[in-house]
């Protein structure tokens, strides 16, 4: 299953409150559509650029406008220079020869003159043309910030259990667990002075995203009772037939008093064979986090692009194009019959648009011969904080499956086992944050403001500078409008032999276990109100709702082990089969953005214990240095045309280390 356990716990164990492209084709387009889609792949390329060196952990990768401003600090330089104030920085870069032999004081006050100014030097200047290790330590310092937050969680728990008989049926005894719980989490952060939403507008710090401080307190009092009770026992055609039941009440600080059981079934009409389901209802209350994030900004990555754009081509499933993109004209509002590309409703769109960005800031935007993005993939900066009125989110599981362990007596076949499994989640409101298309989507359609109302809260979040007209920030919160749904087959097989039991002269016992996924249905959505659920099964996409991207339609995972007296030797075997891009199943049409080809993973492992107490582990990782496929490429784009295909490299599903060794010790006193 790809939902966590901590999602969807058990009432036997405590809730885990407090957890805290481009289109296909454009060959025969009119020569304006064909510009637009360029400009469409440029910025898309822009987009996966910053996606990539953004995950490049030692490649210091910087990118600077014409006017010396930095646009662009991936991690890896935040690691090489540390955080930088972005004005000291400017200030640098903005002087001769990027700096070099430079001199700087503070107040205004002329160089010497020693009036409680701070001063500083630059020898080597930092010039991103030269090498890193030339800089000098002046430098350096000259821009520095020892960004610090303090983050201090706490929970107290207490609790009781009690676990033992109560009374002999005719099958066996009833047994009981029993128990109370309280937990009190607390949190106490403390964001950096230079690090600060609401005063960090000057001194901005480069490689750090502004927050507020915040503190928040939420408790919750638990009791929970459980039976197994034995209906049948040792009878012909039925072995075993035994129901499980369980309840808990939990009364939360934050969602008040949440009830959750479960039922379990086993029958075991031989001992060999034993079938065994469930009904389960879980629920999971909103932690730390989601009740009391204060204004943090984030880049929040979008699909949509920007709505106000005419030269946006989005065209999400479900919606189509929402964008100011006028059909039938081009990107200045001239007729032209074979545009068909755009949304019927540009005009009014382009109208929320001009009220949210003023009369200065509108035409600046739609000033006369402007060339408009037309990308779909893009970031804008998103301003989030917790929700205290969130609610709990609550999912129905079912499951029903049988386990075989081996009838037969013969060496080669008693060890086997297998046990086969189907399950079927559905998780509602779900709790999750608010995504930025969800935000325009609900400010721009049709489908969430008929009256295309300026005014609406949704208009009111998408924050446009008044000057430019360009998005400043979007505001985004928690809420209970996430969903997931999935149900699928889970397998596992394991057998052994000795060899010395089966006669072959051959020392030491030979084991194997595999483990076998089928994925029939994977739908997910952050927002079901504004993105409606998509069956991500057999694609790149998921991710949403606490869930994990990636989701292949099957996958096999198989262990190899041969063990000899104290030593062991195993290979691990991962295959993943061929998955398609997410815009497979989110862009209509299709998509021309590839997904990733088949893969296989070998791990080599070995483990000897030396004597009582000391084992020694070793191994090789990736053992035949398999390298990870590049994905998210768009086969479309020409770089005749300055289109760039993009792509990157999943480091999640896939590994992006290459081969390598490990060895270790552990000793027990």
């Amino acid at each position: 299953m790809r939902l966590t356990e901590d999602r969807f716990p058990s009432t036997s164990s405590a809730p885990a409150e407090g957890s805290a492209g481009a289109d296909a084709a454009h060959a025969h387009l009119p020569a304006e559509l064909e510009r637009r889609h360029s400009e469409a792949a440029l910025r898309d390329s822009e987009a996966r650029f910053r996606q990539l060196f953004e995950k490049i952990p030692n490649i210091s990768v910087q990118g600077y406008d014409a006017q010396r401003r930095v646009i662009f600090w991936n991690p890896a330089s935040t690691e090489l220079y540390g955080y930088l104030s972005y004005d000291r920085l400017r200030e640098v870069l903005l002087s001769p020869n990027y700096g070099v032999n430079s001199s700087f004081v503070g107040n205004g006050t002329p160089l010497g003159a020693n009036r409680n100014a701070a001063r500083a030097s630059c020898t080597s200047g930092l010039s991103p043309f030269i090498a890193q290790d030339s800089y000098t330590d002046d430098c350096g310092l000259a821009v520095a910030v020892d960004g610090t937050v303090e983050n201090r969680l706490k929970q107290d728990n207490l609790q009781a259990n009690l676990q033992g008989g109560l009374f002999d049926l005719p099958y066996g005894q009833v047994r009981f667990a029993a128990g109370a719980e309280y937990r009190r989490n607390s949190l106490d952060f403390h964001a950096d002075a230079a690090l600060t939403d609401g005063s960090a507008f000057y001194e901005t710090v480069n490689g750090g995203f502004p927050q507020a401080s915040t503190a928040g307190v939420t408790a919750v009092r638990e009791a929970y009772g459980e039976l197994l009770i034995p209906i049948l026992s040792g009878l012909p055609f039925a072995d075993a037939l035994n129901l499980e039941v369980g309840y808990r009440a939990s009364d939360y600080d934050s969602v008040g008093l949440v009830h959750t059981y479960k039922i379990n079934g086993e029958y075991a009409p031989f001992e060999w064979l034993r079938f065994r389901g469930g009904y389960q209802s879980a629920s999971r209350a909103p932690n730390l986090g989601e009740l009391f994030t204060a204004r943090t900004t984030t880049q929040g990555a979008v699909t949509d692009g920007d709505p106000c754009s005419r030269g946006n081509v989005t065209n999400p499933v479900f919606f189509g194009n929402y964008s100011a993109n006028p059909i039938g004209q081009t990107s200045d509002l001239t007729p032209n019959p074979a545009d068909t590309v755009g949304n019927a409703n540009a005009a009014q769109v382009e109208g929320i648009c001009r009220a949210l960005m003023g009369a200065d800031g509108a035409a600046t935007f739609y000033q006369a011969g402007r060339v408009y993005p037309t990308n779909t993939g893009d970031f804008f900066r998103a301003v989030s904080t917790g929700a205290n009125a969130l609610e709990e989110e609550q999912a129905k599981t079912y499951t029903i499956g049988a386990v075989i362990n081996s009838p037969f007596d013969n060496p080669w076949l008693s060890s086997l086992r297998m046990s086969v499994d189907y399950y079927n989640v559905v998780l509602s409101g779900g709790i999750s944050l608010e995504s930025v298309n969800a935000v325009f989507r609900k400010c721009f359609t049709p489908a969430f403001n008929p009256g295309f109302d300026a005014t609406t809260d949704a208009c009111q979040r998408v924050v446009r500078d008044p000057q430019t007209g360009e998005v400043i920030n979007v505001l985004v919160t928690y809420g209970n409008a996430g969903r997931v749904e999935t149900a699928g087959v889970d397998v596992q097989l394991d057998w052994g032999v000795r060899f010395e039991d089966v006669n072959l002269p051959i020392p030491g016992r030979f084991s194997t276990n595999v483990q076998f996924t089928y994925l029939d249905r994977f739908a997910t959505t952050a927002d079901e109100v504004a993105v409606p659920i998509i069956d991500y099964a057999g694609t790149t996409g998921g991710g949403e709702v606490g869930t994990q991207a990636g989701s292949y339609r099957w996958k096999l995972f198989t262990r190899f082990n041969y063990s000899v007296g104290p030593a062991t030797i195993g290979l691990q075997w991962r295959h993943l089969p061929a998955i398609d891009h997410v815009t497979a199943v989110t862009r209509a049409g299709g998509t021309s953005i590839t997904g990733a080809p088949a893969y296989d993973l070998f791990n080599l492992t070995g483990s000897y214990r030396a004597m009582e107490g000391v084992s020694i582990r070793l191994g090789i990782d990736n053992l035949f240095d398999r390298a990870p496929p590049l994905i998210a490429v768009d086969t479309s784009a020409v770089p005749a045309n300055g289109q760039l295909p993009g792509g990157r490299y999943d480091a999640g599903n896939y590994d992006v280390l290459g081969r390598r060794f490990f060895i270790g010790a552990s000793f027990e006193f």
